[in-house]
């Protein structure tokens, strides 16, 4: 082999080198970007289902406190008899709220949840059952004391559960 064929021989060999060098470099920039782009996808997702939960705790608790409130000034009236039509708008506002946070979970704050809601209907229930519509109090019905400090501790309950999984990294 003569000097010009092995000079070509060399540009060729180079060139192929350089092009698969350049290709493999290429192929290596867009999986990287492709990783950088996926995990932003994540991130974004796992910050937007952090606040969609946020949203919905604060909901579900706003909607029991606000029950509560409505109870209070209702009591503060004078009228001691909580009829239907109130009673009602206090407990679709949280169970409506009880459900959005089971779709946005996790399973242990459907738990939870679930519990906040179910000592929330018990005592707005207990409370509607203590004085009957003529306003006589039903002197057998005094469980909504008890069925209060079982809400109060599902709340306590349910927020130091929200406060973990809000603080925690969603994976």
């Amino acid at each position: 082999m003569d000097e010009g064929n092995a000079a070509v021989i060399a540009a060729a060999l180079g060139i192929a080198g350089t092009l698969f060098g350049s290709l493999g470099g290429a192929m290596v920039a867009a999986r990287a970007t492709r990783k950088q782009v996926r995990d932003q996808e994540g991130a974004e997702h796992r910050h937007w289902l952090r606040q969609e939960r946020q949203t919905a705790y604060a909901a579900l608790l706003d909607a029991c406190r606000r029950g509560m409130e409505i109870i209070r000034v209702h009591l503060s009236s004078g009228d001691e008899y909580l009829n239907d039509a109130v009673a009602l708008e206090i407990l679709s506002a949280a169970l409506e709220a009880r459900t959005v946070v089971a779709i946005v979970g996790p399973p242990d704050m459907d738990i939870k949840a679930r519990e906040l809601a179910e000592c929330f209907v018990d005592t707005i229930n207990s409370r509607r059952d203590m004085v009957q519509s003529d306003g006589v109090v039903n002197s057998e019905d005094r469980d909504f004391g008890r069925h209060f400090t079982r809400l109060d501790a599902a709340r306590s309950a349910f927020v130091d559960g929200a406060r973990d999984v809000l603080t925690k990294q969603i994976r």
